[in-house]
């Protein structure tokens, strides 16, 4: 494991314990219901207030912790820890985008990118090493994991629930079904086939890594006239960053795994 991976990895160990501090001085500034204390003791009627900050500090420790433990295990399939870090890194840009944290937001955006980019200079690291080009690997799950959540955003945006109180859901659900154009699922849909194109026309044209990099650039450009232009109210920040990730991802595959095999190719020739 590179020291810079270490080092993503302890920051997000950080992230997850100042998320946690955040839940302790919530819950003893807690006043619980006196009437309630002998059914339900003081954490309890704490978990089950459900309050936006906490449920959201609940979710952001569940999300680096998440990141962290799987960076870990799964220290050799640095690909496999980039799919883990993306979570953290969606509900980090969600949250900012939308406003609804108010302390260490730009700590939980800077952790979780990177942990993004630690996970892809761990894929170069150890490609250098043994050539088993884990980068092309990242791409492929940062392409299949875009596409997944484009899809499931859609689904839920044109099947909202039918006998759900506002009050009832969380930030998340209330942007999906309360803030939205009637155009929105289809346009998060297109945004979900673009991410399916590149990823099986990554795997068809195995080897030509300029191919992704260009086709990556236009889910990332079309997120960013969203964007801009207000073209979508569903969570738009999210969009940008994942195209953006693989975009970021697909770069730097063409710019590395380029070089090595051409590397590999030169060391094939000088033993014929």
């Amino acid at each position: 494991m590179s020291y810079f991976k270490k080092f993503t990895d302890l920051c997000g160990g950080v992230a997850a314990f100042v998320a946690a501090l955040f839940l302790i001085r919530k819950y003893m500034d807690f006043y619980p219901d006196e009437a309630l204390l002998e059914e339900q003791s003081k954490l309890v009627q704490f978990m089950a207030s459900k309050t936006t900050d906490v449920v959201m500090h609940v979710h952001l420790i569940f999300f680096f912790a998440l990141a962290v433990i799987l960076g870990i295990v799964f220290r050799r399939l640095p690909s496999v820890c980039l799919g883990a870090s993306l979570p953290a890194i969606v509900y980090s840009v969600f949250m900012f985008g939308e406003e609804i944290l108010y302390e260490q937001a730009a700590l939980y955006l800077a952790v979780s990118a990177l942990l993004v980019f630690g996970n892809l200079a761990e894929c170069i690291w150890r490609d250098r090493e043994d050539g088993r080009h884990r980068l092309f690997a990242a791409s492929k799950v940062a392409s299949a994991l875009g596409a997944i959540v484009c899809f499931l955003i859609s689904h839920l945006a044109k099947n909202p629930p039918e006998a759900l109180e506002f009050s009832e859901l969380n930030s998340f659900e209330r942007e999906i079904y309360y803030h939205t154009n009637p155009e929105d699922p289809d346009t998060i849909m297109l945004l979900g086939w673009m991410f399916v194109i590149i990823f099986v026309v990554g795997i068809i044209l195995y080897n030509v890594y300029f191919v992704d990099a260009i086709l990556s650039l236009i889910p990332f450009g079309y997120s960013l006239y969203l964007f801009f232009w207000e073209e979508l109210l569903i969570c738009p920040l999210v969009f940008v960053a994942i195209a953006a990730i693989l975009a970021i991802t697909n770069i730097f595959m063409a710019v590395f795994e380029n070089n090595l095999s051409r590397k590999e190719q030169g060391f094939k020739k000088k033993r014929a």
